[in-house]
């Protein structure tokens, strides 16, 4: 009976071990999905390494396109566009719209985010599409209208430049002081030359006048020496005619005239109020900012090239003209003016960005597959330069008796987005100008001005990853290149003569830069100074922005 018991008890036994023995292989093989990778020690336990982070995960700025509608042409010319009406035939989308024009840079920004656009429309928007562009004031009336058959849309904006030749001054009112000696400069065929208005010498006078041809156009390599009398002149406003004036000789009482519809000569006259209309000419202003000299007779100046190429001493009548012979053009000079050029302010236009670059120095998902803690040091060492350059678009022409310099410093400021956040930027150059004291040289020459920051970052870290986990490490940084940004410097121009220390008046400093080569913008003529702005672009180079972290994911032992 115990026997028969002992034995009924094991057959038992057995059956529940072959019971939990099926259960245990049922749940460790049902479809693998639950079951836990093996733990193994890899090669030489070090830790796996396998891919990191995507670049799009850390916001990637897709940036934006577009153009920048520049009416500086126009504003040059006396008028004051407030807003700008961008019509665009586009077939992917409708981008028309009506634009703020910046009272300082003169530009008017239309951009389009890269992520607001289709492929189709991306694609077609930077091969180009036609547009038309009305500027009108700020009583709404229309100031110019201009079709473009095609402009491409871009980083940073393409220029679209609005051709102002069909609009007329409307201001060209020359204010001359009558007190102030002048060099009548010769710029042929556009170009600056050695040469000026030049008297002659007293000894040559016979009857109150010269024999000769008088007057003449020599080459003079002191010219611009207060000394040499026969080289200034004098302009005296004849009363009732805008623009017209006596040219008088600084050495006595001797008149430019007209005579004989020939000749130029000069003439003692005692009593200026009582000039014929032959001592009288008119000076009219051109596009490029000299002035050509006509007669009473509204015939101009014309100067020619001797055979050998050079420009002839001799002036001539339309009708005494040699063959070749062209209508000669003049720059103004005051000869005893010292220049003060104060730097005022910056002021900019926002930049139509580019999209971000995303770089890694270490980029890696770091998985510890053995059965003990790992621990790996990481290292990142990087200097990026960032580099700013404001390069000018115009410049003054300032040509005075002595040399003076002045500096100036552009400032700009500009809000990016680096890893989805937006951060502000800044970046600041400065550069030494003078004036001139020849006349060969064209404009107060501007050269780049450049500043380069370096941005250094380095890391050192020790990274611990436990048994069976895994730890996500990276290193990156993100980088803007060649961000432009239009900008304008303010200055305060005065003038004195240092003959007797009397101040210009502002109209007087306008005159002078109206006939002078100029191309920036007068904004404001007061009483004894002007302020004017000059127009350039800020390129900023390798914004940059970095970003480590160490973040605990899954690991990747099953490879």
């Amino acid at each position: 009976m115990k026997t028969m018991l002992s034995q009924k008890y094991l057959r038992i036994l057995l059956q529940l071990a072959w019971v939990a023995s099926l259960i245990f292989i049922l749940s460790c093989s049902k479809d693998g999905e639950d079951t836990p990778p093996e733990i193994s020690e890899p090669i030489n336990g070090h830790l796996v390494e396998s891919e990191g982070i995507a670049a799009e995960d850390l916001g990637e700025e897709q940036g934006s396109i577009g153009i920048l509608i520049d009416i500086r042409n126009v504003v040059r010319k006396g008028y004051v566009p407030t807003v700008a009406e961008v019509t665009v035939d586009a077939n992917e989308g409708d981008y028309s719209a009506t634009l703020d024009i910046d009272e300082f840079t003169n530009m008017a920004r239309l951009a389009i985010p890269v992520a607001d656009l289709s492929e189709n429309a991306l694609s077609e928007l930077r091969d180009g599409v036609p547009m038309t562009i009305t500027l009108k004031d700020a009583d709404g009336g229309t100031v110019l209208e201009q079709v473009f058959t095609a402009e491409s849309f871009r980083e940073n904006g393409t220029r679209v430049v609005i051709d102002a030749k069909s609009l007329p001054l409307l201001d060209n009112k020359l204010v001359i002081n009558t007190e102030l000696p002048y060099y009548i400069h010769l710029v042929y065929n556009g170009q600056f030359t050695t040469r000026i208005l030049e008297s002659g010498d007293q000894s040559q006078i016979e009857d109150y006048h010269y024999s000769g041809t008088p007057f003449s156009i020599g080459p003079k390599e002191n010219a611009m020496n207060m000394e040499n009398v026969y080289t200034q002149f004098k302009l005296i406003p004849v009363s009732g005619k805008e623009n017209t004036f006596y040219i008088k000789a600084v050495w006595g009482e001797f008149y430019f005239s007209h005579w004989m519809d020939i000749d130029y000569w000069l003439y003692y006259k005692e009593d200026a109020t009582s000039l014929p209309v032959d001592f009288e000419f008119t000076m009219e202003i051109q596009e490029s900012g000299n002035i050509r000299i006509k007669n009473y007779l509204g015939d101009y100046i014309h100067v020619h090239k001797d055979s050998e190429g050079n420009v002839s001493s001799l002036m001539h009548t339309s009708t005494g003209a040699p063959e070749g012979a062209i209508v000669g053009e003049f720059r103004l000079i005051p000869s005893t003016i010292r220049w003060e050029v104060e730097s005022l302010a910056t002021k900019y236009l926002e930049p139509i960005l580019p999209s971000v670059n995303t770089s890694f120095g270490i980029n890696s998902t770091l998985s510890n597959c053995t059965s003990g803690t790992l621990e790996q040091e990481v290292v990142f060492e990087e200097t990026i330069e960032t580099t700013t350059t404001v390069a000018w678009e115009e410049s003054i022409e300032l040509t005075s008796e002595s040399t003076s310099s002045f500096s100036a410093t552009v400032g700009v400021s500009t809000s990016v987005s680096f890893f989805g956040q937006g951060v502000d930027v800044s970046a600041e150059a400065t550069k030494e100008y003078s004036t001139t004291t020849g006349f060969a040289s064209s404009q107060t020459q501007y050269q780049d001005a450049q500043n380069t920051k370096s941005n250094v970052f380095s890391v050192t870290r020790s990274i611990e990853v436990q048994p069976g986990s895994a730890v996500l490490v990276y290193d990156a940084y993100q980088t803007y290149s060649n961000v432009q940004m239009p900008f304008i410097q303010r200055f305060r121009v005065r003038g004195t003569d240092t003959e007797d220390g009397i101040a210009l008046t502002g109209e007087e400093i306008k005159s002078q830069f109206i006939f002078s080569h100029f191309n920036g913008v007068i904004t404001k003529v007061e009483s004894d100074f002007v302020e004017i702005t000059l127009r350039g672009t800020t390129t900023l180079d390798n914004l940059v922005d970095a970003r480590n972290d160490a973040i605990e994911v899954a690991n990747d032992c099953d490879g």
